[in-house]
């Protein structure tokens, strides 16, 4: 399944700001549910790369103060193995552009895929609801801690953005058929076109030969 909120600058793809902006927040769960992205799937990457260097000036300061940790310690673990999870992923995508690389948009393939369930229906259905649950996990769950919502607002970021993907991927085959269809239109007039210019060649009437000149005998 290929993701199409982060097109190429040639293509209008996904809802400006909101996109990119559900990509970044939906990245860490992504990140641990999928795996071999493609190479322009791993984007922005000057964005991630800012989150996970503060991710691991976060992780140095737990150390110094560990009551930080010991808050949130399902929550801040789960960013902490994205983080893991995403650098080793771009280096991935990046050795693998010398060899069979994915498309540059391809939006991973979900460790799920093992359920027979169509990319789609894991997009959209399964892995949001899996990010949300774990919210509920005795560990996790707190009502006074707000750090743990992260889990939902990640859970909502995904729901957001795989059905905002698969409205992207309906307008786009409808866009091919309706392409298809005014070329189809554009070469039937031409066809009936051709077909009556034919048949008026056909029907026009053709110059008859002029008979040869009878020779006048002479009178002598």
């Amino acid at each position: 399944m290929n993701d199409q909120q982060l097109g190429r600058k040639i293509q209008s793809s996904g809802i400006p700001v909101i996109s990119p902006l559900l990509h970044v927040i939906s990245m860490p769960a992504l990140l641990i549910l999928r795996h071999n992205f493609g190479y322009q799937f791993l984007r922005p990457k000057c964005v991630l790369l800012a989150l996970c260097w503060a991710m691991l000036l976060f992780a140095a300061y737990s150390f110094i103060d560990p009551q930080i940790w010991n808050r949130h310690p399902w929550f801040f673990g789960f960013l902490g193995i994205a983080v893991l999870l995403y650098v080793l992923n771009l280096i991935r995508s990046i050795a693998s552009q010398w060899g069979d690389a994915p498309h540059d948009q391809y939006a991973g393939k979900s460790w799920f895929a093992i359920t027979g369930l169509s990319e789609e229906k894991i997009g959209v259905f399964l892995e949001p609801a899996l990010v949300a649950a774990a919210a509920f996990l005795p560990l996790v769950k707190d009502a006074t801690n707000p750090v743990e919502n992260g889990f939902f607002y990640i859970a909502t970021a995904m729901l957001l953005k795989a059905s905002i993907n698969s409205w992207e991927r309906i307008r786009k085959l409808k866009q091919q058929l309706d392409a298809t269809s005014d070329a189809e239109t554009v070469m039937n007039k031409v066809s009936k076109r051709r077909d009556s210019h034919h048949a008026d060649d056909v029907n026009k009437p053709t110059a008859t030969s002029r008979k040869a000149r009878a020779k006048r005998r002479r009178v002598e």
